[in-house]
């Protein structure tokens, strides 16, 4: 569920924590997803593009999850991104009852479900359908295989995934969380990125300029969420509470709004609840406000020393039995796949070179990233402007040439000339400065072609930016 409208909340009053972004805009970043989330995702989209059905293999095993994953993954890495998947752990006994209600809704959703396919229903069915969805025990575990055989990193969560994406970033060892659970931003990540699998899913998120705008992500800023709110991070959890939560019930009455108005009033729940007429807002009786507080500010995750973050070399033939012969993926699908997954690492070790490196000086690495990319900048307009006074220099030598040569052209052609009618001698004048300036033009346009490619060129370039950086001795990307 994560928290209750948090995320319309943040739109409205601090609307310069949100922003569209493309997802060129993240290339060169690790980006820490969600495993469990992007699964559902995967199996949802699916469903809804093959009449709410799965793939599936010889078995009669679903293989929506497998194949929805590795597209994805390779599409990400195509866009200069480093992923990492962070899988679920064992649920927090705080979550117990939320999980419960969960059941009782998937139970419903399945009658529900089973009354639509025998009316025929098909919007019904496509409705009721996702809620039926879960990622199982052993769908999990087959996409950590499928990740690990593309060398991909993953890291498996004592609790929530969420929690231990966050704490990647705020050790900085990665960029942002990937999930559409507004929770992780609670969990203290830096930067929260939703829709990132927006592109899987066939009912949601697509519009007539979805193609025009590209592939646009949603990001949100912790800093400035807090910076807009005016909330310390502490105020900012027990609002979150109060929206609701999984970890406990929330205060009856209560939505985002007033929740808000009573934290800037009174800073924390304890204060809260002593001063509010509890006839009119009702309070649980038994409100686990303050562990849920702590499973936000001390959750159970990897410390750093024990995270460990492994870029490898894919491992083909392993990846190909495991498609092909495991789960009867088409071979020439699979080699496709393959290719790409090659080519795709070759874009996320070329580009944006500055995140292989962690800060080994007292200068921090993005300033050194920005002033060798000024000066690398002012360099080419330097070079730009020099190579264009040289193009200029021999455009007016090939054209001081070209005339000579005409001029040449055009005596010898006069005393041929001489004895022929002045009509015709001028007719034939005419014709020669007509091809001398033809010849002038096509020489004109030719250089000018050439100047403008080679600007293309310098422009296209500049994303791909090397430089000396001290390496340090954790090669990890962020």
């Amino acid at each position: 569920m994560g928290i209750k409208g948090l995320t319309k909340f943040i739109a409205d009053t601090a609307p310069n924590a949100i922003k569209e972004i493309k997802i060129e805009n993240l290339m060169g970043r690790v980006v820490a997803i969600d495993a469990s989330m992007s699964l559902y995702q995967f199996i949802i989209a699916i469903r809804d593009g093959d009449q709410y059905g799965n793939l599936m293999n010889e078995s009669g095993e679903t293989t929506s999850h497998i194949s929805g994953l590795m597209s994805r993954t390779i599409k990400l890495m195509e866009n200069g991104l480093k992923p990492i998947y962070v899988f679920d752990g064992a649920p927090p006994e705080l979550k117990g009852s939320e999980l419960e209600k969960r059941g009782e809704k998937r139970q419903k959703a399945e009658e529900l479900l089973l009354k639509a396919k025998e009316e025929g229903n098909l919007e019904e069915i496509k409705k009721q359908s996702g809620r039926t969805v879960r990622v199982t025990k052993k769908q999990n575990e087959e996409a950590k295989r499928l990740l690990t055989l593309m060398g991909i990193p993953v890291i498996e969560s004592p609790c929530e995934a969420e929690a231990q994406c966050a704490f990647l970033t705020k050790y900085d060892m990665a960029h942002a969380t990937a999930t559409e659970d507004a929770d992780a931003l609670v969990f203290g990540t830096k930067i929260l990125i939703r829709n990132l699998n927006a592109n899987a899913s066939s009912n949601k998120n697509k519009n007539k300029n979805s193609s025009k705008r590209g592939y646009i992500l949603t990001e949100i800023n912790l800093e400035q969420v807090l910076k807009g709110l005016k909330l310390t991070m502490d105020e900012f959890i027990d609002f979150c509470i109060l929206c609701g939560c999984d970890y406990c019930d929330t205060i009856k009455g209560i939505g985002s709004k007033t929740a808000y108005n009573l934290i800037k009033e009174y800073n924390c729940i304890e204060n809260i609840i002593k001063n509010i007429d509890q006839n009119k807002y009702q309070v649980p009786a038994n409100f686990k406000y303050v562990e849920a507080r702590q499973s936000f500010i001390n959750p159970k995750v990897l410390e750093k020393n024990e995270v460990k973050i492994d870029w490898c070399e894919p491992k083909i033939e392993e990846l190909k039995t495991f498609l092909i012969k495991e789960h009867n993926f088409n071979e020439v699908r699979v080699t496709n796949y393959i290719t790409r997954l090659l080519k795709a690492r070759k874009v996320t070790t070329q580009r944006r070179l500055d995140t292989f490196f962690t800060t080994c000086t007292k200068k921090s690495t993005k300033l050194i990233i920005e002033e060798s990319q000024k000066e690398l900048l002012k360099a080419k307009g330097k070079g730009k402007k020099r190579e264009m006074n040289d193009n200029s220099t021999k455009l007016n030598a090939k054209k001081k040439k070209t005339n000579i040569k005409d001029e040449k052209k055009n005596n010898e052609k006069m005393d041929e000339l001489k004895n022929k009618s002045d009509e015709n001698l001028v007719k034939d004048e005419d014709d020669q400065d007509d091809y001398g300036q033809n010849l002038f033009d096509e020489k004109t346009n030719s250089e000018s072609g050439n100047i403008k490619n080679e600007s293309t060129k310098e422009d296209i370039s500049s994303n791909d930016i090397t430089m000396d950086i001290p390496k340090c001795t954790n090669d990890i990307v962020c």
